[in-house]
């Protein structure tokens, strides 16, 4: 009598359990409208949502505990695997990592009697007369092979010192971060949208920054089109990449070549690569240049004295993924390897942690309404490289 009714007890258990799964997994579907070519497809799904979301149970059972200091949350990747997540989302492969070691070691060994610096500051106007980026002072530097995607960017990571235009402290200390900015509460950042599977983190990080700083400088805020970046930056002029990749820097000179950037009303997202469809009526915001810096120490005074800044950093992790709330820290994360493009609009401090405060592109599923904030303590490449538009 009591095997039996041990037996019943387990079996009704395993019931719940099962029936609690599906549930759950009927939830996500619902909440985040996934659909399947078959049965087989969704099993698939399903399996991988399960191990996703066995993750996020054990991180917050350790965030309940205070053992960690941010929350993870199921979001609209739940039914992606790690491989699929990184090759749809994210902006650099496995062989932009291999040419960054030969462009790191090149930086090292600079041509030339110019110094070296790994906090850099440097800045490009552009020149009405031919429409080529150049150094204020200093010759143009020598153009660039085209590889793929990321390649210029990862050479800013380490470009040597050139026009210093802002004089910026160097100091880095717990103590600087008792202040806060935050450019959204100025009402200088629109919300975050969801770039879907496509890899156009650049073009989204590209125009959230001439949003914000045309906000700074008219007033006015205006959603700007991340789908004509997309379409009109192709091809060896700008050598972004669509949906397989790009760089904030080559956006900015289109916007300047131009002579202005839709607005999304009139050329909305599609989540796709497209034909370059902009016509001279569209024209609604302009760019006479972009300053660029390497550096935490810059990258704070520089979103503090001007406004938000494009950053690059490391998203790889499935904590990042599955972001929600809190001061995200990682160990996985790499300080170095930066694979995805994001807008850091603030900074703050709590308790004794100093924060960066981004703007993603994922969607306001992921983390507080799409935005995150990330330790300065180990930051994942966020100071390692900023760029930010002149308007």
């Amino acid at each position: 009598m009591n095997v039996i009714l041990i037996f019943a007890v387990f079996s009704f258990a395993v019931y719940c359990h099962a029936l609690s799964s599906q549930e759950e997994w009927n939830n996500f579907k619902f909440q985040f409208n996934k659909n399947y070519k078959d049965i087989d497809e969704e099993n698939h799904r399903m399996q991988i949502f399960l191990e996703n979301k066995a993750v996020i149970d054990r991180h917050n059972a350790k965030y309940k505990r205070g053992l960690v200091t941010f929350e993870m949350g199921m979001n609209q990747y739940g039914d992606r695997s790690q491989i699929e997540f990184e090759s749809d989302l994210l902006g650099i492969d496995e062989a932009d990592g291999i040419r960054l070691d030969a462009l790191i070691t090149r930086a090292e060994k600079p041509e030339g009697s110019l110094p070296h610096r790994v906090s850099t500051y440097y800045t490009v106007r552009f020149d009405a007369e031919n429409s080529t980026a150049v150094p204020k002072t200093d010759p143009a530097p020598k153009p660039l092979s085209v590889f793929d995607g990321f390649v210029r960017l990862m050479k800013m990571l380490f470009r040597l010192s050139m026009d210093v235009v802002e004089t910026f402290k160097e100091t880095n200390e717990i103590e600087d971060w008792d202040e806060s900015v935050d450019w959204q509460r100025r009402g200088a950042v629109t919300p975050a949208k969801d770039q879907g599977v496509c890899g156009s983190c650049w073009a989204f990080s590209a125009a959230g920054a001439l949003e914000s700083h045309q906000f700074i400088k008219t007033g006015k805020l205006t959603e700007l089109s991340v789908q004509n970046l997309i379409d009109c930056t192709t091809g060896p002029d700008y050598t972004n990449l669509g949906c397989s990749g790009g760089i904030m820097d080559a956006s900015f000179k289109y916007v300047f070549d131009n002579s202005g950037i839709a607005k999304e009303i009139d050329y909305p997202y599609e989540k796709k690569n497209g034909t370059c469809r902009y016509e001279d009526w569209m024209s609604s915001a302009s760019c006479s240049g972009y300053i660029e810096f390497s550096g935490g120490e810059h990258l704070r005074e520089a979103i503090r004295d001007r406004g938000p800044v494009s950053v690059v950093l490391d998203a790889r992790t499935i904590e990042f993924r599955f972001y929600k709330s809190g001061i995200y820290i990682s160990k996985r994360c790499s300080d170095w390897s930066t694979n995805h493009a994001v807008l850091a609009v603030g900074y703050g401090r709590k308790d004794d942690d100093g924060y960066w405060l981004i703007k993603n592109s994922w969607g306001p599923a992921w983390g507080e309404n799409g935005f995150s904030k990330i330790s300065n303590r180990r930051s994942c490449g966020i100071n390692k490289y900023g760029i930010y538009p002149l308007v």
